[in-house]
């Protein structure tokens, strides 16, 4: 499981860099609402416009938490 976990890191570490683009592809429940609004805030925080920004979801219920 520690393995796991720190894949699970290296992952997140990479998709959340405001500097690469990403894509994330992931079971349902699995954090990608999440990772897509930590990309979100990172990225602003950065210093991009909130114009430069496109986010895209395939579900209501996770377009309802972004919002």
């Amino acid at each position: 499981m520690t393995m796991m976990s720190s894949e699970s890191n290296e992952i997140n570490r990479v998709a959340l860099d405001p500097a690469r683009s990403a894509v994330v592809e992931a079971c349902a429940g699995s954090g990608k609402t999440w990772l897509l609004v930590s990309r979100i805030v990172r990225l602003l925080l950065a210093g991009a416009a909130p114009s430069e920004i496109l986010a895209i979801t395939f579900t209501r219920k996770a377009a309802q938490e972004m919002a």
